[in-house]
């Protein structure tokens, strides 16, 4: 049978290895454990197969494959030689395109025109040397959700001061302590829920570096406590307060980079989201 072959690199020339047919190709979708048993079968082999997909090439290269022989699902049986995408073992053509390959393929999948899934397997040999292999940080918006529940944290500290006053609290201090006191009653919530919120950070590999998260963290506190005790003075009464609690919940996650940046697509949202205390902290991280 004729074969017509596409080679790139002149190191495949006299490659010789075992041919081993690529029975999955024929199932389907697989599930992660079928295709990490799929390519651990590929090491030191030449793959004979139906899958023409270049990810396919890719992943198999990153097995260890020494080369592809893809059988064409047409009426005439086109053989494609892949042997140019990563050449003999151990060359330096090999290495040069295995990494020409990463980054071609890492182009195309971060710049928004590809859907994919990613297979990440576990303990492989180079997976950690090539591109786009790296441990991806986690999508949960952990940052966001965190800020929103400090500011909410510190509106609700209001609402209780503002009880307490009412219930005259404060009266047996003399005149020149019943301020810090007040301040200290509303902060303390705040700097309690700035301290699990880092935990929650650190938990989920989300800290930037411990110090610009601190001082980040305690400006933000400050900012939060001042907003609060502005917003007390104004409604004084603590079912007000209660009453605007979920406008600022709703606006910040609607407004704030919590789950999606809104400014990026209209100027006018980024403009709201200044009103809300969380989007100073979020854009402080980028």
């Amino acid at each position: 049978m004729e074969a017509i072959a596409a080679v790139y690199s002149g190191e495949a020339h006299g490659l010789t290895g075992e041919l081993v047919w690529d029975e999955m190709c024929t199932k389907g979708q697989l599930n992660g454990m079928e295709q990490e048993e799929r390519f651990r079968t590929f090491k030191g082999k030449i793959v004979l197969t139906y899958d023409i997909s270049f990810p396919f090439y890719y992943e198999a290269a990153r097995a260890g494959a020494l080369g592809i022989v893809a059988i064409w699902p047409k009426d005439i049986h086109h053989h494609d030689t892949m042997g140019g995408v990563w050449g003999m073992p151990g060359s330096r053509d090999r290495e040069q395109s295995a990494l020409e390959a990463g980054a071609l393929y890492d182009k195309w999948l971060d710049n928004g025109s590809t859907f994919r899934f990613e297979y990440s397997f576990q303990g492989q040999e180079g997976a950690a040397d090539l591109p786009g292999t790296q441990t991806q940080e986690t999508v949960f918006p952990v940052r966001g959700m965190v800020a929103v529940y400090v500011f909410v944290t510190g509106l609700y500290g209001a609402v209780v001061l503002c009880g307490d006053e009412e219930r005259g609290l404060f009266l047996p201090l003399s005149y020149g302590y019943r301020t810090p006191c007040r301040l200290a009653s509303m902060a303390a919530p705040v700097a309690m829920a700035a301290v699990s919120g880092l935990l929650a950070l650190w938990a989920s590999r989300s800290l930037v570096g411990p110090v610009k998260e601190i001082v980040a963290m305690a400006v933000y506190c400050m900012a939060v406590t001042a907003v609060s005790w502005l917003l007390k003075v104004i409604c004084r009464r603590p079912q007000v307060l209660c009453c605007i609690i979920p406008f600022f919940v709703i606006g910040s996650l609607l407004f704030c980079p919590v789950f999606i940046d809104a400014g990026r697509y209209l100027d006018v949202l980024d403009q709201v989201g200044k009103l809300f205390p969380p989007w100073y902290y979020l854009r402080w991280f980028g």
